[in-house]
């Protein structure tokens, strides 16, 4: 399951107008402080740094922030902020499922930081595309010529950071494969290059990375470890999408408290409406919020010997409530597989409500 320089430039001038006039709230620090700067370069700064602290908290202020940043780095001419900044605005668009726009920002970033000899910003790209391909495409091979080439790119500039995030990367995609032991070598390696020098949003996704690793070896004591390490680094470095992410993938440890998995699963749905409910993650979140409801509303059956009790009919309801949402925000964006999945669980549940239009 399953993301001409000339006329870019001018629509982003446009966009930029726009937003001016219709700017989200949150967007008024910025602006503030962009009227207050003393310079153009003090202004790009500005843009570049709250966009990095919104593209983990809401995609449509990151993406204001990142146009802005854009038309004012235009504006000057200065090429490797340009170069920036049509990454960042790649990043938005490959957040938003969007494939061919974000590699279109994604390769016209790289092209200006490989000129520039720019080995951080050009091996970014190489791994902003590969995750582009991996994530909205499902092209894994793809996605690890990108990881690979960038992770070559790292290690010969002694890039540690930048070795953390391919390590991470190229797992993520053997993890995706199956491959769980050539997955578990390159966590465990972004792991130890993570740790000494204490990168701890990076150690988020390497310790959700490890979590999923060791649930699939099924090592349970060992994913619970490395799932609640990742929720307690993502709340506490604000990464709220981190976080919807591994209130999900804790009620993987549990098959049958429905009210853990109820009130997590809760959690994670409120958290994607603010960040991206488009999100692929975000739409199996509520498919499986809804399965969730409407298993226990099987469960309360069972231990009661009764049907269709207040109760259940209000489990039921909330099973019909979220996989309805799940199904039609996934057919906004062409999810299909797991589309099939939950409108086989709806026709179940409406059988059950006795709404045979749905059933």
């Amino acid at each position: 399951m399953n993301s001409a320089i000339l006329y870019a430039g001018i629509l982003l001038l446009l966009l930029c107008g726009n937003a001016t006039a219709q700017t989200d709230k949150r967007m008024q620090p910025l602006l503030s402080a962009l009227q207050t700067a003393t310079n153009d370069t003090a202004r790009v700064r500005l843009c570049n740094q709250y966009f990095n602290e919104w593209v983990v908290q809401d995609n449509g202020v990151a993406y204001q922030i990142a146009v802005q940043g854009a038309a004012i780095a235009r504006k000057m001419g200065w090429p490797k902020a340009i170069a920036v900044f049509s990454g960042n605005i790649g990043t938005v668009k490959s957040n938003a499922g969007d494939y061919d726009s974000c590699m279109y920002y994604f390769q016209q970033a790289f092209a200006v930081h490989t000129a520039n000899k720019d080995a951080f910003n050009a091996a970014s790209m190489l791994n902003n595309m590969g995750t582009a391909a991996s994530n909205l495409q499902s092209d894994y091979s793809t996605a690890a010529s990108y990881f690979f080439r960038a992770l070559h790119i790292a290690d010969s500039a002694g890039l540690q950071e930048l070795t953390i995030i391919c390590c991470t990367n190229i797992a993520n995609t053997y993890f995706l494969q199956e491959n769980y032991s050539k997955a578990l070598a390159y966590a465990q390696r972004a792991d130890s290059v993570a740790q000494p020098v204490q990168y701890v949003s990076r150690r988020g996704e390497i310790e959700k990375l490890l979590g999923n690793i060791y649930f699939k070896l099924n090592n349970r004591a060992a994913a619970k470890k490395h799932m609640e390490q990742a929720l307690e680094i993502f709340v506490a470095t604000e990464n709220r999408m981190g976080e919807a992410s591994m209130l999900g993938n804790l009620t993987m440890l549990t098959d049958s408290n429905f009210h853990y998995i109820i009130t997590m699963r809760s959690k994670a749905a409120a958290l994607w409406r603010d960040v991206n409910p488009f999100y692929l993650e975000a739409l199996i979140n509520m498919g499986n919020l809804g399965i969730a409801y409407a298993d226990s509303a099987y469960k309360r059956s069972y231990l009661t010997g009764t049907r269709n009790d207040a109760t259940q009919n209000e489990l039921l309801q909330q099973a019909s409530v979220w996989l309805t949402q799940s199904i039609e925000l996934s057919e906004q964006v062409g999810e299909l597989d797991s589309r099939s999945i939950f409108i086989g669980k709806l026709a179940e549940v409406s059988a059950l409500r006795k709404d045979w239009e749905k059933a």
